[in-house]
């Protein structure tokens, strides 16, 4: 049988991939140096034979004069050149050992010491081979002579060389691998290298991270390798070679360069410092490092090796000078000098490689600007005379137009001339030939050959690296390397710009927005082309790449197209996430017309787009275009034959498919019908009349496939224009126009299969079509022949040779491109025609056998084909049969339906597991194994049995029937042992898929997993199982020394794992393992948000628990999925273990065993058969052996009986006629007599025996045990067990443990104190025994006891009592001075608790863990359902780890335990995590409780409450007033609440905090600190809470109420009604601060307020300090801020700091400070919001606003939108606060710097009390009287002398007094009062007055007062108080009032001892003299107010 041709070797054609040599990968920087870590490239063969020796590769520089032997001692540069060009420059040390050796240390950066045999006379050198350094990974690196024509080393004859004049050259050399697996594998390949003395010392000073500075000197060589060029060997003492540019200003620049190279980070590159800082410096990425010369020196500073993917820095320096013996010559200034006048008739010529030099020059040095750019040579022409030759230039070429200002606007005809071997290596990116097109540039008529280009930068291409104008008629070949986006074969970047009639032919490497033409387009790509090779690599999930384009965007220029091109070769997509297409990478508001890809596309990653024509779309039309290329990437559901995935949002925005067809091979994930077309659509996608051939495919579809012949025929496809259309018989239909060339030719290439044939399925000879140079071939030993495995080319036909295999067969076109398509050839090999009617007929085992070799060697999946057998088969145990369908991916999947007829398969030998040396489990086992692999959804095996007989030995993914299963298995039975020596084991299939369906299965084999997840039917269920049952024995334990025991679990009866659905089963078999066991499901999960549902199960088998009794149940062991039970039973009398997780589950019912057999259970009658006295059976099995006597041997016991307690009363033996009963030991205490079991009762131990019930030839057996009394008492409620004694205490431990016997339903109490004092204790009920009694303490004290068990990990769940069931209860009962220490869930009175612990005292009882976590004052850990009431703990709790709390130390999710009226005054502490006084961390409802024990832990999650509250939390009127401490969460009430869901929130309400909180962690981090909450998840609620206390961060988020509080967009979370009190400061050091919260995502703000004062960014780290929140993405309502806010360096607001929110009837009066200096960075106050795209609605702002700049009284900054996407907008706001800002132009009374798309709409401020500023023409100015009745809006509350309100806040006293004001007549001031005056009267002021004013409603009078009089108003609310100081001149009745309209000219000053003065003193009486218009004068008392 031929062997099989794997896919991977076509993708590659037998080349091997030249791995890139790393130079290092090992941070920091003194950890740079050392052996060069690269990757094994290729095995390299040795000739092993002496001879000639090989001569070098490399040309050096010729030395004419011999030396002395010292001349080569010393430090040297070894500059090497490497296969690639490349060179390195590693200083060496060489020494001289004798007059004919030399020892060189760290050759090739070694650090090995190496011999070198010279010859003086002769002028040689001779280096053998020997080792030159240990690599860490593959070990001995040796060197050896390298022939590159041979690709051969020798390693008998020594590198060769030559020594002249003190250099050293060494002819071509290769580093091999010299031992272990990689053993002759490369390292490195050298041309040779020359070994020179340095010319230069490079003197550096490092930053390190710790802030110090170090200075170091090493040696450089540097050359002068052009004009305008310097090459640097050695660079950072790493051996880099780096270019240095002159300028002819004699400056020196460094363009960024690559340093390092990583394969996890990427490449490091050079780039100048923007920020100089130890710890968080920054790059300027887009520019060079800057440097000057002085005399021999060259330096420069500030710049550093930094990798911009991945964000790390390699090293620093702040300073570098080279000291240099090389004499450097500087380019002269180029002047313009071109030939001919720039007219159309008259074009500058360029006829040199120097004219074009002289182009870029003037370019570039332009200064002359058209607003933000050069427009250099607009409409001025240039003609290209001549072909040229880029190598004749002497100095370096830059692109024309090097950077974003730089551009050609000129118009370029090539001249259809060729410009050959140009290099454009550009370090900052604008790398092509032009590299800057503005919108007039042509570039036209212009072909480049043997282009290179290579940069790190963006907008890189041949022609032009960015173009706004016209590139046309222009064609490049080449080779392009590109460490940026945007870059393309032509161009990088087309912004409106037309790309027309243009070719690109080579390779391209890089990384993002790569096009084969252009590399991103806003414009229209006409008659392009691209033959390419394109490698594609970035982790970045948004990467693009096209054969065309990688993006072409309408968005700015509408109606972009791409038409009549195409692309043909090849794209490689190794991203994880990326987008590819063969004509585009994506597109939107576009148009493709007339295009097509006959190029490979593969890729990887699960969430790739992919498509022949387009990768991603959204908005598009693709109209005549097709695929005939492959597109492969199997992960990924998102790949398409014409697109991969749809994004349509709206009815708007959809994308059109119309007369496409795809020919190609589509790998994809996806499962929709339309996959060869789209492969993720959307709804909104209109397909029409567009095809793929579904032979090719081999995946039919009524929709969109079509045969090959309907495809090809010469009619054409109906509705396809043949305007547009070539349609030639046999062939694909070509576009025309584009049809008459190479691609076209062999997409229209056609295999021609006979109609039941398809390409997974090739039963028949088949056609080829040979025209236009197209040749076929088959694949053989890796070589192209004729001659395939299963079929011969002969001419124009394939032939098939009767093999059953899997081939490949190509078809190249001139050339060399190809296409293939993998053939799964598989003559008929079995009577009948595979049909429902006529299926195949395995009659014989060798009829099974080449079933098998079908499905293994050919991969057949028979997709709708139908086999049967038709007798039982003998497989002999041939292990040449492997099962159907081997793979070990499970992509193979059996297709058909295969119906076992009622027949049995025996002897069947499977072993799929194979073991190494160690006997551990090797790499070459196989996966999916069974009798078949995998079952397709399309599969159905039905009616087959598996015998006993039958042997599997199997891995994962493993069962009798299946491996996997998509589809139907039904009706199938299996009686042998399973082994499955990993996980996902079962008796019929492995593992059920959520498509697969196991029904009428039947299950008596034993089953075994080495892992877990094993089961009697499949080992994992996602999908539907019903009407099963099973009878064997299951279990998960250790198989092989790879899996050790004890970490096992994962078995049930039914199913090991499940997440789907269960349906009228039933498990009799017996179960065991460690963990999650039970006789249904062993655990449960959820997938997709679904965690299943059990319907009508029943368990009467045996599951025994080796460990874990807490995860294991009758019908769910461990229920993580939250799986919903419906009418399930279990029989109690049989185990007394409960339905899930060992408690009572919903929907499943514990019955004693009258109870399942009367016949009366809720069971569908269509499933199950019930009988009186038996169990009920599944009518599938009525006439099962094994399920009648299961059914039947039924023991019915006394109500207070189980088997494991039998009383004397016996119990009654069932069915006497059907079943023999007997007892299998005839011990003295049982006796079998007339169908009754008589029990003799034992006196003073235990009797057991074993019952057999036999049916035939099967049986059953069932355990008996009876016990003894062991205390006085009866148990009941009336007469309990009675413990008197320390002794009784430790007799019911030792039964317990000795018996399991659990005591439900009994009784107990303590009837002395006990004290155990120098006696030994032993916990009740531990090692996976319950205790279910109720334990009555009686009010007595239990003292002294010590128990402490520190190292044994595996002891658990300790104190008094080990585990306390769901019926158990331990009530009244103190525990004094006692001791309980084991490893983990320790508490004093439970270490784990399923019940209730009430009315009990900790009185100085230590508990503590040594191993993990869970230890607690009460109870160590609880169980959903538990309770503690009443409880009081006062002693010390430590955990070892996590998880300690002063009532409980924890619960699991959703576990949610009750915890009320407790209290904790005890120390708690755990080593690192999730402390709370009163739990640790679980789900918990806690109710009145307190704690006032200070907590302080080292790591996270802090709590007086709750450390960590999980899913299915609540707490309610708790409090706490101790100091809470922690390294990141700490909070007074709870340190961090986990997310919870809508359908169940957590909520804390009613609770307060007046304990100090605080973080310590020291390093940048988000650590939270809160009054109330450190750190709060989704659907989180807090009401009603307040904090009196400071909050104080030293890294991350502080709130007065939450540190942090993160909701999200489904899940919001919530804070309301809460407060912050004015002595309750907050400070966070860095990060966000705020009264409230800290930093709030997702959250509703609303009625609250804070009255402390806030301050973030004490170290000067960037931070937002806001009055209600720093930093807030949500809703912000009703609230106000009293306190000072103050951040240090960055945002600030009275409100918020930073905020993406609607804030709504919000308002701020205290003072608001930004003491940041930095611009649009650090800065941004206001007086409600910092910073931030917010809606801003009905707010005011009352305090000082202080900042450096963008200072407002709103909003400090606001941020841009766009057309789409508003920016920030205020409406209905005002200002009367005083703003401060250093920067005069960034300064206003509602923003400090407005921004597009931006909008401010009715707002005002107070001209009366703020000065105008810059910005201010925003709004409106208005006076105080004016701002009376400012129109704001709704929101707002308006009246007499009162600023406008808003009224949310109509009877808050407070806002109130601060919106009352006085309203003085016109003419009036306070010291000159003539007239009434206004006032305000809202709710809650009161007003009071001096003798002399009258007040009336909102109008005071004044009142018998004399000129000059003094009065005073007062105003109230509460404590506050403000007074008004007035001086009355009111004239007097009589006087002349007309005497009051002359206006004051002059007024004087005096004291009232009569002194002048300039200005009158504020706040004191003073004397005016006022001298009026008419001459006239008087002289009146005055007094200012201050």
């Amino acid at each position: 049988m031929k062997k099989n041709i794997l896919l991977c070797i076509f993708l590659s054609l037998g080349t091997l991939t030249a791995w890139a040599q790393e130079q290092t990968s090992l941070l920091p920087t003194n950890e740079m140096k050392g052996i060069i870590t690269g990757t094994p490239q290729e095995k390299i063969k040795d000739t092993n034979l002496p001879g000639t020796p090989v001569q070098q590769q490399r040309q050096f520089k010729k030395s004419t004069s011999p030396a002395s032997i010292s001349d080569y001692e010393g430090t040297f540069i070894q500059i090497s050149e490497d296969s690639n060009g490349k060179e390195t420059g590693y200083a060496v040390e060489i020494s001289v050992v004798d007059n004919h050796t030399l020892a060189i240390t760290n050759f090739w950066n070694g650090e090995k010491t190496i011999k070198a045999s010279i010859n003086l006379e002769e002028g040689t050198l001779k280096i053998d081979p020997q080792e030159i350094a240990v690599h860490s990974t593959y070990g001995s690196i040796f060197i050896y002579s390298y022939d590159f024509e041979t690709n051969r080393y020798n390693s008998q004859v020594p590198i060769q060389g030559t020594i002249n004049d003190g250099v050293i050259t060494i002819d071509s050399w290769i580093a091999l691998i010299n031992e272990g697996e990689y053993k002759s594998y490369s390292l490195g390949v050298y041309r040779g290298s020359e070994l020179i003395m340095p010319n230069s010392n490079m003197t550096e000073t490092t930053l390190e991270s710790n802030g110090e500075k170090v200075t170091t000197v090493y040696p450089v060589y540097l050359e002068q390798s052009s004009p305008n060029e310097l090459s640097m060997y050695n660079a950072a003492n790493i051996g880099v070679k780096i270019n240095l540019q002159l300028n002819s200003d004699k400056t020196i620049a460094i363009p960024p360069q690559t340093f390092l190279s990583n394969a996890m980070y990427g490449k490091f590159n050079c780039y100048p410092l923007k920020t100089v800082s130890a710890t968080n410096p920054e790059f300027y990425t887009d520019r060079m490092i800057k440097g000057t010369i002085s005399g021999t020196d060259l330096s420069w500073e500030n710049w550093g090796i930094f990798c911009p993917k991945a964000g790390i820095v390699a090293s620093l320096y702040t300073s570098s000078v080279l000291n240099t013996l090389l004499e450097i010559s500087f380019p002269k200034p180029v002047v313009a000098d071109f030939e001919g006048k720039g007219t159309p008739e008259a074009p500058y010529l360029i006829k040199t490689m120097e004219d074009l030099y002289m182009l870029s020059e003037v370019v570039n040095s332009d200064k002359t600007l058209n607003g933000d750019h050069t427009s250099t040579y607009a409409g001025q022409y240039f003609r290209l005379e001549s072909n040229l030759d880029a190598t004749t230039l002497s100095p370096t070429l830059h692109p024309i137009g090097n950077n974003a200002i730089q551009r050609f606007a000129g118009i370029f005809d090539g001249n259809n001339k060729t410009i050959r071997n140009l290099t454009m290596d550009e370090g900052m990116g604008y790398c092509a030939l032009f590299g800057h097109i503005d919108t007039d540039g042509v570039i036209k008529n212009l072909n480049l050959e043997n282009y290179t280009c290579e940069t790190l930068g963006s907008y890189g291409g041949s022609i032009a690296g960015y173009v706004w104008g016209k590139i046309e008629n222009c064609h490049t070949t080449g080779a392009m390397s590109f460490g940026s986006a945007y870059t393309g074969g032509i161009a990088g970047y087309s912004y409106g710009a037309e790309i027309i009639n243009c070719s690109f032919k080579g390779t391209m490497t890089g990384t993002d927005y790569m096009g084969g033409i252009v590399g991103t387009s806003f414009g229209n790509i006409k008659k392009c082309w691209a033959d390419a090779t394109i490698n594609f690599s970035n982790n970045n999930p948004n990467t693009t790449c096209g054969g065309i384009t990688s993006s072409m965007f309408g968005t700015k220029f509408p109606d972009a197209t791409i038409s009549d091109c195409y692309f043909t070769g090849r794209i490689n997509a190794t991203n994880n996430e990326c987008t590819v297409g063969g004509i585009a990478g994506s597109t939107n508001k576009a148009i493709i017309l007339r295009c097509f890809n006959t190029a490979m596309i593969s890729g990887t990653g699960a969430n790739v787009n992919m498509g022949g024509i387009l990768g991603f779309t959204w908005n598009t039309t693709i109209r005549d275009c097709y695929n005939s290329g492959l597109i492969g990437n199997n992960l990924s559901p998102k790949v398409g034959g014409v697109i991969g995935s749809v994004l349509d949002m709206s009815d708007e925005e959809r994308s059109n498919i119309e007369n496409c067809y795809n020919s190609g091979l589509v790998y994809t994930a996806s499962k929709e019908e339309m996959r060869y077309i789209v492969g993720r659509p959307l709804p909104r996608l209109i397909i029409k009349n567009t095809f793929y051939d579904q032979q090719i495919t081999g995946v039919p579809s009524p929709t969109y496939g079509l045969s090959t012949a309907q495809l090809t025929d010469a009619g054409g496809i109906k509705d396809f224009d043949p305007a547009i259309w070539n349609f030639t018989a046999s062939h694909y239909p070509r576009l025309k126009g584009i049809d008459e060339n190479n691609a076209a030719y062999l997409s229209s290439a056609c295999m021609s299969l006979d109609e039941s044939s398809s390409t997974l399925e090739i039963r028949k000879d088949f056609d080829l079509t040979t025209d236009n140079l197209i040749e076929w071939k088959a694949v053989m030993n890796t070589l192209f022949t004729d001659q395939g495995h299963g079929f011969s080319i002969k001419g124009n036909k394939g032939i098939l040779n009767g093999e059953v295999t899997q081939d490949t067969i190509f078809a190249f076109n001139a050339d060399k491109n190809y296409k293939y398509y993998i053939l799964s050839i598989s003559p008929i090999l079995w009577k009948g025609k595979g049909t429902a009617t006529d299926p195949f007929l395995i009659e014989t085992k060798a009829d099974m056998m080449n079933l098998g070799i079908a499905t293994n060697d050919a991969q057949q999946t028979f997709e709708g084909m139908y086999f049967k057998m038709t007798a039982d088969i003998d497989m002999e145990y041939d292990e040449a049969f492997i099962g159907l369908g081997r793979d070990n991916t499970g992509k193979l999947r059996f297709a058909g339906v295969f119906d076992g007829n009622g027949h049995t398969i025996s002897k069947m030998k499977i072993t799929s597991v194979v073991f190494d040396d160690n006997g551990k489990l090797a790499s070459a086992s196989r996966k999916f194994t069974g009798f078949i692999g995998s079952v397709a959804e399309t599969g159905v095996v039905k009616n087959l049995t598996i015998a006993a007989n039958c042997e599997f030995d199997l891995y994962v993914n493993a069962g009798a029937i299946a491996g996997y299963n998509y589809g139907l298995i039904e009706n199938c039975r299996n009686y042998a042992t399973v082994k499955g020596y990993m996980n996902y084991v079962g008796g019929i299939t492995g593992y059920n898929a959520p498509t697969g369906i196991l029904r009428g299965c039947f299950n008596t084999g034993a089953v075994y997993a080495g892992t877990e997840s094993v089961g009697g039917i499949a080992g994992a269920n996602n999908g539907l199982i019903e009407n099963c049952q099973n009878c064997g024995y299951v279990s998960a334990l250790s198989l092989s020394l790879s899996y050790k025991p004890g970490m096992q679990g994962s078995a049930g009866g039914i199913v090991g794992l499940n997440s789907g659905i269960l349906r009228n089963v039933i498990n009799t078999g017996k179960i065991a393992s460690y963990k999650n066991i039970s006789g249904i499901a062993g655990k449960t999960q959820k997938v997709s948000g679904q965690g299943g549902s059990i319907v009508n199960a029943i368990n009467y088998g045996k599951v025994e628990i080796w460990t874990d009794r807490s995860t294991s149940g009758q019908i769910i062991g461990d229920n993580m999925g939250a799986t919903e039970i419906i009418d399930s039973y279990y029989d109690i009398q049989l185990q007394t273990l409960a339905a899930a997780n060992n408690q009572v589950k919903e929907g499943a019912s514990g019955c004693k065993t009258r109870g399942l057999i009367n016949g009366k259970l809720n069971l569908p009658d269509s499933a199950w058969v019930q009988k009186e006295n038996t169990y009920p059976m599944l009518i599938s099995f009525k006439n099962e052996a094994q399920a009648l006597v299961d059914s039947r041997a039924v023991i019915v016991l006394d109500d207070a009986s189980t088997i494991a307690n039998m009383s004397k009363e016996g119990a009654k033996l069932q069915n006497n006629t059907e079943v023999t009963w007997e007892l299998l030991h005839n011990t003295e205490n049982f006796r079998i007599e007339e169908g009754l079991l008589k029990v003799t009762m034992p006196t003073d131990q235990i009797a057991t025996d074993t019952l057999v019930a036999t049916y035939g030839t099967v049986k059953r057996t069932i355990p008996i045990m009876a016990l003894y009394n062991i205390l006085e008492g009866k148990g009941t409620q009336e007469e309990p067990w009675l413990i008197k004694s320390t002794s009784d205490m430790n007799k019911l431990s030792d039964f317990v443990m000795n018996t399991k016997h659990e005591y439900k339903g009994e009784n107990f109490k303590v009837m002395e104190d006990l004290d155990f004092s120098g006696i030994n204790y032993t916990p009740i009920a531990i090692e996976d025994v319950i205790f279910q009694g109720y334990f009555d303490g009686n009010g007595k004290t239990i003292k002294n006891i010590t128990y402490a068990v520190a190292d044994s990990s595996t002891v658990k769940e300790r104190g008094l009592f080990g585990v306390i069931g769901s019926d158990g209860t331990i009530a009244n009962l103190t525990l004094s001075n006692c001791k309980f220490q084991t490893y983990q869930r320790c508490g004093a009175f439970a270490g784990s608790l399923y019940g209730t612990i009430t009315n009990c005292t900790n009185d100085h009882t230590e508990v503590s863990t040594t191993g993990t976590m869970h230890a607690g004052g009460i109870a160590g850990f609880g169980y959903l359902g538990a309770a503690i009431e009443n409880c009081k703990n006062n002693g010390n709790v430590t955990a070892a780890s996590v998880h300690a709390g002063g009532i409980l130390g924890g619960s699991d999710a959703e576990q949610t335990v009750k915890i009320s009226k407790c209290s904790n005054e005890g120390n708690i502490n755990a080593k690192t995590s999730q402390v709370g006084g009163i739990i640790g961390r679980g789900a918990a409802n806690i109710e009145d409780c307190y704690n006032t024990s200070a907590i302080t832990i080292s790591s996270s999650n802090a709590g007086g409450i709750a450390g960590d509250l999980l899913k299915g939390s609540y707490i309610n009127k708790c409090h706490n007033t101790a100091n809470i401490i922690a390294n990141t969460c700490a909070g007074g009430i709870v340190g961090t609440i986990e997310n919870h869901s809508e359908d169940m929130p957590f909520i804390l309400e009613n609770c307060y905090n007046t304990g100090e909180v605080s973080t310590t962690y020291s390093v940048k981090s988000t650590s939270n600190a809160g009054g109330i909450v450190g750190k709060a998840g989704n659907a989180c609620a807090i009401r009603n809470c307040y904090n009196t206390a400071p909050i104080t961060t030293t890294t991350g988020n502080a709130g007065g109420i939450a540190g942090g509080i993160t909701g999200s967009a489904t899940a919001p979370s919530i804070i309301e009604k809460c407060y912050n009190a004015k002595e309750a400061t907050i400070l966070a050091n860095t990060n966000y601060a705020g009264g409230i919260a800290g930093n709030a995502t997702y959250t509703y703000i609303q009625e609250t307020h804070n009255e402390a004062d806030v301050t973030a960014g004490e170290d000067k780290k960037v931070s937002y300090a806001g009055g209600i929140a720093g930093g807030c993405t949500g809703y912000m309502d009703k609230s106000w801020n009293s306190g000072k806010v103050t951040a240090k360096y960055s945002l600030a607001g009275g409100i918020a700091g930073n905020a993406v929110a609607t804030i709504d009837r919000c308002y701020n009066r205290g003072e608001v400070i930004s003491e940041g200096i930095e611009p649009k960075k650090s800065v941004s106050t206001g007086g409600i919001l910092g910073k931030g795209n917010s809606m801003l609605t009905n707010c005011y702002n009352t305090g000082t606003v202080t900042g450096f700049s963008e200072v407002g009284g709103i909003i400090g900054s606001m941020v841009a939108g766009s057309k789409t996407e508003p920016g920030t907008t205020v409406t209905g706001c005002y200002n009367l606060g005083t703003i401060n800002a250093t920067s005069t132009d960034s300064i206003g009374n509602i923003t400090g710097l407005a921004a597009n798309y931006t909008h401010v709409s009715a707002s005002f401020y107070d001209k009366t009390l703020c000065s105008t500023h810059v910005l201010d023409t925003c709004a409106t100015a208005l006076t105080s009287e004016e701002m009376v009745n400012a129109q704001l809006g709704d929101a707002f509350l308006y009246g007499v002398a009162t600023y406008p309100r808003i009224d949310a806040f109509e009877k808050d006293t407070v806002a109130n007094f601060y919106a009352t004001m006085i309203i003085l007549a016109e003419g009036d001031e306070m010291d000159d009062i003539k007239k009434n005056i206004q006032i305000g009267t809202p709710e809650g002021a009161e007003w009071t007055a001096t003798s002399n004013l009258s007040i009336d409603g909102n109008t005071v009078s004044p009142k018998n007062s004399e000129i000059g009089e003094e009065a005073t108003l007062t105003l109230t609310a509460g404590d506050l108080e403000k007074a008004y100081h007035l001086i009355l001149n009111v004239i007097p009745d009589g006087i002349d009032k007309n005497e009051m309209t002359k206006v004051v000219v002059e007024r004087t000053y005096y004291t009232v001892t009569g002194i002048r003065v300039a200005k009158p003193a504020k706040g004191q009486i003073n004397i005016e003299k006022r001298i009026y218009d008419d001459g006239t004068s008087e002289v009146v008392k005055t007094m200012p107010e201050k």
